[in-house]
């Protein structure tokens, strides 16, 4: 299991995307998102679901 955070960093250093471009995809705020990045925040179930789908991935959970 990956954290989101690690997720967003892994696909941030791969240059699948920046934070100004996933700020725009997902209607969360730059700031929130070099938050989330850097562990300074946690986000909400909600913003952790439109950053995930807005980078083109599904979140699945099971049981």
């Amino acid at each position: 299991m990956i954290s989101l955070q690690d997720f967003l960093n892994e696909k941030m250093c791969e240059g699948q995307i920046t934070n100004h471009n996933l700020s725009k995809l997902s209607g969360i705020s730059y700031n929130t998102i070099s938050n989330i990045r850097t562990g300074k925040s946690s986000p909400s179930f909600e913003n952790a679901v439109n950053l995930i789908h807005a980078m083109g991935y599904r979140l699945v959970i099971k049981k």
